[in-house]
């Protein structure tokens, strides 16, 4: 039978006699078993009492009930010309009265105590509460929102206090034995309100988005922004996007035709003059006769044998509805290109550090006076990682020129990136930022037309004075990196940590090795000088001022993470070797991810989506009979950090990621361990990966007619070699993300064959095989990505994942200062980056020949300038001519 609850319907309206009717009638038309309906006339509420399991079929005919009824209202009838709320609506109305004005909170603050209007569950305790900042901060979220189902059931069990709502989500109630209890409830959900991450537009901005120029040693410097193809035309080639980027051949459309990059422009010692660089331009780190596309720990891996078990039993309707207050809730409608940017299978890339495993913290045991910071491990992992993981086989491996306009003559912040035609979807090796600020920036034509700089001046003679390769002398420890720049990169970093300190998840903070490509820099800012001719480019200062208002969002910017196809290359950067000679890494462990990108929908019976979204099963398969699973959001992650490594072939990024395991396991748990549990690998798979999936994709009915399908879009298999700097400070990790094809099979070649199909639907099962290139396309199969983390961090931040909700870390962003976690993570890197010029460069992308490159020099008077910046105006309306 099922218990029976009791709870109240309302709405913003007093309804006349005759509404009230109306509302009672179309409930009881709904023929629903022993439900009970009264109408309290004081309070204006609708009290039902009726089993658990018809509450949302009780509440959607209320809904729909009162939607019919508010179709004849308009606002005139409601509002008056002075602004304020009439206070009876015209007798015209046959079923409203007024506006009700008893729904607004009676108190001023957020809390009012003993509340006359709490539910009748609630009088059983000594102390009782209504909270009202969901009403008076914020229209989207809900308690719902603020606490899903299993979070709303730990919260309460920590405290000691029921939570519940109104009927609209938006007033809480409190109940407790004490003043204490309900206080602190109180202070918790006031503390979720104001760190809410997994809905961060609703309250807290981002952190903004920040760009840094790495110069090195180099003093007195100017930038240039260059087209990418005149800086080395290997940066066109080499430069790949994830497969699963949308829109992919608009992207290298792009990058060939105007994708710019910035290059240091050096004073010449002894002479009034800069010189650019046109670099650099290195030798391959390896002979092409040894190619080979896997990295050395994984040519000849064998892949640990998996046995599926399938089952038949359903999603509870009572998970399903958890999932849709949520989803609905957090992420409505369809995927934006800011979430796209992640990709369905994009995502894959972001999370290239070890995922943790659901229900458990990776890291060292905290001391009993719970201080982190004091219980970081100092050489070796912690122990229940360890256990997860194989060890891994230690062996050794045998501008603006003078073509760039004045000061102050240069276009505006904004005027620097043109307005896009198209807004780009990405991937995660290609970065969308969402800061909050317009996509479509602010063009001056006018400013654009009159920055005509000087001709560039040839030096006498045809003496080159640009550079293709690096200077000798840029590596002075004492002053590389310089202290203005580290201490903003910190300050950047700290602003990370900063932000998700008090959210319960897991967390990760790591630098991104790749490049940046800017997609719409107006020509009008770009250095156009040849390599013969003198430059003189932008301040430092001017050009980052002018990237953090402008370079911003997915239309101008985008990194991507591919540094190669070539297992050479990531096996060259596994034995990088420091100033002094000794290897900068050592192996710890290796580690296999079958990651699968999954979508949600929830639809109504008609088939019209109501709310979808994207997330990513991680299944841990490296430990024969130990495969385990994590779960984490497509769109996880704040903006980045945006690193331009002024000297080099490649750049970084800072990124600072969120997964909120407590909902999406309530939320997604059950679809998972399906997962997890139909995976079969067969014996003996070596070099390649092969395996087979059935996941539970039927179509879900839940008791209000809505309808939930969860289905698996794409598959890669991410090898992991995970590698510990000599002095125990930091974490690289190598990435080999292969990506694979799923192909329906029929049932009787399915192992094991799945059983009969249930009522729900028949589940299928699908075989993953490697892909192959698609050089047309500009698409790998394979390819290699590296980022950087702090041991500490790592072990610091895991302190999260266990928080109570609601509750405050015992780290700070002063903690991780002190624990050096800032230099762990930006100095490998940048160091690192100082020694891979070689890296790529060997990869074609396929792609150079079907675009026509930007020229090679800028045409006398400037008219490939001129014409760039007519073509841009002519463009937006309201051209001046």
């Amino acid at each position: 039978m099922g218990d029976r609850v009791e709870f109240y319907l309302g709405s913003m309206w007093s309804l006349r006699p005759q509404g009230v009717d109306r509302v009672l009638d179309e409930l009881e038309a709904g023929n629903i078993p022993g439900a009970g309906y009264i109408y309290d006339d004081e309070s204006g509420w609708f009290r039902v009492t009726c089993l658990e399991s018809q509450m949302a079929k009780v509440q959607a005919i209320f809904r729909e009930c009162m939607l019919a009824i508010e179709r004849d209202v308009d606002v005139n009838d409601i509002i008056q010309l002075d602004g304020t709320v009439v206070e009876t609506l015209d007798e015209n109305n046959e079923w409203i009265r007024a506006l009700k004005r008893n729904l607004m909170p009676r108190s001023q603050g957020p809390v009012d105590y003993n509340d006359n209007r709490v539910p009748e569950a609630f009088k059983q305790f000594q102390v009782t509460a209504s909270w009202n900042r969901l009403y008076k901060e914020t229209e989207k979220v809900t308690l719902a929102v603020l606490l899903c189902g299993t979070e709303a059931k730990v919260f309460q069990e920590e405290s000691g206090v029921m939570v519940r709502s109104d009927v609209s989500g938006k007033m809480v109630f409190l109940g407790g034995d004490s003043r204490a209890r309900v206080d602190e409830a109180v202070a918790k959900l006031d503390l979720l309100f104001s760190q809410l991450a997994s809905c961060p537009s609703y309250t807290v901005p981002f952190p903004p988005t920040k760009h840094y120029l790495y110069a090195e040693s180099s003093k007195d410097y100017r930038v240039d922004a260059r087209y990418a193809a005149l800086i080395n035309p290997k940066l066109i080639d080499c430069t790949v996007f994830d497969s699963s980027t949308l829109r992919l051949g608009e992207l290298y459309k792009t990058l060939c035709r105007t994708g710019t990059c910035l290059r240091i422009c050096e004073a010449i010692p002894f002479m009034e003059s800069r010189s650019s660089l046109f670099g650099p331009r290195a030798d391959a780190v390896f002979d092409t006769s040894q190619a080979t596309r896997q990295n050395q720990w994984f040519r000849t891996h064998t892949y640990p044998a998996k046995v599926a078990v399938i089952r038949n039993d359903h999603l509870g309707v009572s998970q399903k509805a958890e999932i849709e207050t949520w989803v609905e809730g957090v992420m409505d409608g369809e995927p934006t290109a800011d979430t796209m940017a992640e990709g369905p299978d994009g995502t894959l890339a972001q999370q290239s550090g070890t995922p943790s495993r659901a229900n458990s913290v990776l890291g060292s045991q905290q001391k009993e006076d719970g201080n982190v910071a004091e219980t970081i491990f100092k050489t070796q992992p912690a122990r229940d990682e360890q256990e997860l993981r194989h060890k891994a086989n230690t062996r050794s491996s045998t501008t603006g020129g003078s073509a760039t306009a004045p000061a102050q003559d240069r276009p505006a912040a904004a005027s620097l990136f043109g307005s896009p035609k198209t807004r780009s979807t990405q991937d995660s090796n290609v970065s969308t930022i969402t800061s909050g600020m317009s996509d479509l920036l602010t063009f001056d034509t006018r400013e654009i037309l009159s920055a005509e700089p000087a001709s560039g001046t040839s030096l006498r003679g045809g003496v080159p004075t640009s550079r293709s390769e690096p200077p000798v002398n840029q590596s002075k420890e004492s002053n590389d990196p310089d202290a203005t720049f580290a201490n903003n990169l910190t300050q950047g970093l700290r602003d990370f940590a900063q932000y998700y300190r008090t959210i319960r998840g897991r967390l990760e903070l790591r630098i991104d090795l790749g490049r940046i490509i800017m997609t719409s820099f107006v020509p009008s800012g770009l250095a156009w000088n040849r390599p013969t001719e003198f430059s003189n480019g932008w301040h430092p200062a001017e050009l980052v001022t002018r990237l953090n208002g402008g370079c911003v969002s997915a239309a101008n910017i985008t990194f991507t993470k591919i540094l190669s196809s070539f297992g050479n290359d990531a096996d060259f950067m596994a034995n990088l070797k420091d100033d002094a000679g000794q290897p900068m890494w050592e192996v710890v462990e290796t580690q296999i991810v079958y990651e699968f990108s999954c979508r949600y929908t929830h639809s109504s019976k008609s088939g019209r989506e109501i709310s979808s979204q994207l997330f990513i099963v991680d299944i841990d398969g490296t430990v024969p009979d130990r495969f385990t699973y994590a779960l984490r959001l497509v769109k996880n992650r704040l903006p980045p950090l945006w690193i331009h490594c002024l000297h080099r072939h490649w750049d970084a990024q800072g990124i600072a990621s969120f997964s909120p395991t407590l909902k999406l396991e309530s939320s997604y748990g059950h679809f998972a361990k399906a997962l997890l549990d139909s995976l079969s690998v067969p014996e003996g798979v070596q070099g390649r990966p092969s395996f087979e999936i059935t996941p539970d994709s039927r179509r879900l009915e839940d008791s209000a007619g809505g309808l939930h399908l969860t289905t698996v879009s794409g598959a890669r298999v991410r090898h992991v070699a995970k590698l510990r700097s000599r002095d125990g400070q930091s974490y690289l990790r190598l990435s080999q993300v292969e990506e694979m094809k799923l192909q329906e099979l029929p049932r009787r070649e399915a192992s094991p064959r799945p059983p009969p199909p249930p009522p729900g639907g028949e589940r299928v099962t699908l075989r993953a095989i490697p892909r192959e290139d698609d050089l047309e396309k500009g698409k790998l199969s394979v390819w290699h990505e590296a980022s950087i983390s702090s041991v500490r961090g790592d072990a610091i931040l895991a302190e999260n994942e266990t928080l109570p909700v609601g509750g405050e870390p015992s780290w700070t962003a002063d903690t991780l200062d002190e624990q050096g976690v800032w230099r762990a993570l930006y100095g490998p890197a940048l160091a690192m980056i100082k020694k891979m010029d070689g890296v790529g460069v060997l990869v074609d992308n396929g792609q150079r020949a079907k675009y026509v490159l930007p020229h090679e020099q800028q045409p006398a008077g400037g008219g490939l300038r001129a014409q760039r910046a007519a073509q841009h105006a002519h463009q937006r309306r309201g051209a001046y001519w």
